[in-house]
């Protein structure tokens, strides 16, 4: 029986040394990519930058963020299946997901505001856009008209009659017979 349990603890402590051996390899597999990523996230959302620019930064975070919930998933499978859903590893891992799914529900809201605030600032651009648009207009038809005014020099020209196109082509062409007739005198 001695050697029974001797030999079970043995199997047991390779069962272990096996398993810690695979943990090891799991997340030497992950956490430098990982590591990356989370590097990346903080130095796209810790710079100044218009919001443009905090937009598409927000948009990349996202992306990057997404790739790492995809890795801590396939580091949670590999290690459930070795170590089981409640082994500490696993939980750590976890909780990783959980943290980070927080940070990519935030940076969805993030880009949700940051989108509102750019079409916000676009519409209030437009306006002012459009009405000094128009106020330059105005004057032109004031300037336009103090002219036409001046003295009263200038009159509004008037069409008595329409001049059909046929008509406006055949006064051109007898224009341009008589420029013929007088270049060659």
């Amino acid at each position: 029986w001695k050697a029974f349990e001797e030999n079970s603890k043995k199997s047991s402590s390779k069962i272990d040394k096996k398993t810690k051996e695979q943990i090891d390899k799991i997340k030497k597999q992950y956490a430098p990519q990982i590591s990356k990523l989370d590097a990346d996230i903080k130095k796209l959302l810790f710079q100044d930058k218009d919001k443009e620019g905090e937009l598409k930064d927000y948009q990349k975070a996202l992306e990057l963020t997404s790739k790492k919930l995809k890795l801590l998933n396939e580091e949670y499978s590999k290690l459930i299946k070795i170590r089981g859903k409640d082994s500490e590893e696993a939980q750590q891992v976890l909780n990783q997901i959980q943290n980070t799914q927080v940070a990519y529900e935030q940076l969805k809201g993030k880009i949700k505001d940051t989108t509102q605030a750019i079409k916000e600032e676009y519409e209030k651009t437009k306006e002012a856009l459009l009405s000094s648009i128009k106020e330059y207009v105005d004057r032109v038809k004031d300037q336009a008209e103090r002219f036409r005014k001046t003295w009263s020099l200038f009159e509004m020209p008037k069409l008595d009659e329409y001049v059909s196109p046929q008509r406006l082509l055949n006064r051109l062409k007898a224009q341009l017979e008589i420029f013929k007739n007088w270049r060659n005198d």
